[in-house]
């Protein structure tokens, strides 16, 4: 499974997210740090990442982590 996080994104506010999901992910997912992942409208007021293609945001860093790992069956 691949998890995408938009760099602006990661600069803005969700570092925490990415770091928080290394921290508790399995080997099953390949996480990247890409330029975009095409989800302008709230890369600037959400934390966001794509799982699989599909866009996950959130309102914290805790609930995106918790919504990754529960959509990739990890949870």
């Amino acid at each position: 499974m691949e998890v995408l996080f938009c760099r602006e994104n990661l600069t803005l506010k969700g570092r925490q997210a990415l770091e928080q999901l290394k921290a508790q992910a399995s080997d099953s997912l390949r996480i990247q740090e890409v330029k975009c992942i095409v989800a302008c409208s709230e890369c600037a007021t959400h934390y966001i990442a794509r799982l699989n293609g599909q866009l996950v945001v959130a309102e914290s860093a805790e609930q995106l982590v918790a919504e990754i790992l529960t959509l990739a069956g990890l949870r």
